[in-house]
């Protein structure tokens, strides 16, 4: 009996020993086929960025010293074939980067299907505008949104699909990363009033009110072309020279900054978390659920931690060259590639400064709202008492009708 338990106790004992060595064997041959995996993944991705294609025409390269590639697709925000260019890219160059002409502000446009988006813009409501944006801003983006809204009516569909198009090829590929790399809606909108006049406000808000004219949807392809686009932005130069500066030029510097700090041309400098792109958590999160439990604003030396931390394992610049795919407004291309050789330089500081509030404003603020609130008051005031006076009138002249009535003939 006593051999028999020894038998026993030493076969469970191989046996055990037998089931550890199967665990290993398997984990080894996991492992090597994860690694054949991953090689033959970055030997394909070698071939198609080694490949050549023809490019779109709304479509630039730029290539850096260091072997990145960044693909500037100029978008129209109304054109069904810029939703095609972008996605043609995408699909051509399996990128690392995608920058998009976005603040966190707008990103959750990328989020929404066409028909919510249609229906948020028909939906939007004046008073929460001023209230999140003040009264100057709050009306601008009222207006906008509202001119927005026109367009969309007359050509039957929701602006930035290209920028739905590049979430949407973002989320197919596992290390891909998306970039927000606009201006804070709210800044650009700050320093264009800012550099307006009273009078040129005003006619910039009446031209938003009554200027409206029929839009074809040729005239949104049309604008595909450059010529067309730069003698739009000269018109617009001669009327509002401050509002082309703030509106377009300094994104133009922003977007460059923005791209050049993904495209590893330098190592990872301090900066402020206000003045780098950001990868947004909740759009990244909604991709892969990735950063769940903070909000990256997005520093540079963040964004180099993020994709650490993303792909840990994913080669550096001397094995595979980067791509970057920056979806802009095509308004922006050339600014963005005049400003390429001195991104390095770009402050991106001096584009969020905004300045502070004069006392002049600020008693002028109080003054309107103060005559707004009393006028109002008049005017309630006076319907009360009309209403009152009407009242009166009323009742002498029905007491009088029936003691007529009543009395004897």
């Amino acid at each position: 009996m006593a051999s028999t338990h020894i038998v026993t106790m030493k076969f469970d004992t191989f046996q055990s020993l037998g089931d550890e060595e199967l665990d290993d064997e398997l984990e080894n041959v996991e492992e090597s086929q994860e690694l054949s995996a991953r090689t033959s993944y970055l030997n394909h991705l070698k071939l198609l960025r080694e490949s050549q294609f023809e490019l779109p025409k709304t479509v630039s390269l730029i290539e850096c010293p260091n072997g990145t590639k960044v693909y500037l697709v100029g978008t129209a925000h109304f054109s069904k074939d810029s939703i095609d260019d972008v996605r043609y890219i995408m699909e051509k160059t399996l990128p690392d980067v995608v920058v998009v002409e976005l603040c966190k502000n707008r990103s959750h446009s990328m989020l929404l299907s066409e028909e919510e988006i249609k229906r948020q813009i028909q939906e939007n409501n004046l008073s929460t505008f001023i209230k999140n944006m003040g009264l100057s801003n709050g009306i601008l983006q009222y207006l906008l949104l509202r001119f927005t809204n026109y367009i969309m009516q007359q050509i039957g569909m929701a602006p930035g699909g290209e920028f739905r198009a590049a979430f949407q090829e973002v989320s197919k590929q596992p290390h891909c990363h998306l970039i927000l790399g606009d201006r804070s809606i709210k800044i650009t909108l700050q320093r264009a009033m800012d550099a307006l006049g009273l009078w040129q406000k005003t006619k910039i808000l009446c031209s938003l009110l009554f200027g409206f004219e029929k839009i074809t949807p040729e005239e949104v392809e049309e604008m595909k072309r450059e010529d067309l686009l730069e003698q739009l932005i000269k018109t617009l130069a001669g009327d509002y020279p401050e509002l082309t500066r703030t509106i377009l030029e300094e994104r133009d510097l922003y977007l460059a900054r923005s791209i050049w700090e993904v495209c590893g041309l330098s190592s990872c400098p301090n900066s402020s978390s206000t003045t780098s792109p950001g990868m947004d958590c909740e759009v990244s999160g909604e991709l892969r659920q990735r950063h769940n439990e903070e909000t990256n604003e997005g520093t540079q030396p963040e964004v180099c931690v993020a994709r650490l931390q993303c792909c840990p394992e994913w080669p550096g610049l001397d094995v595979l060259s980067r791509v970057v795919v920056a979806v802009v407004g095509i308004g922006h291309v050339a600014g963005i590639k005049k400003a390429w050789e001195s991104a390095a330089t770009i402050d991106k500081t001096e584009l969020i400064r905004v300045k502070p509030t004069s006392l002049s404003w600020t008693a002028f603020r109080w003054v309107s709202r103060a005559f707004f609130v009393s006028s109002l008051g008049c005017a309630l005031y006076w319907m009360l008492y009309g209403v009152y006076r009407t009242g009166v009138y009323l009742c002498r002249h029905s007491a009088n009708f029936v003691s007529r009535l009543t009395l004897p003939s």
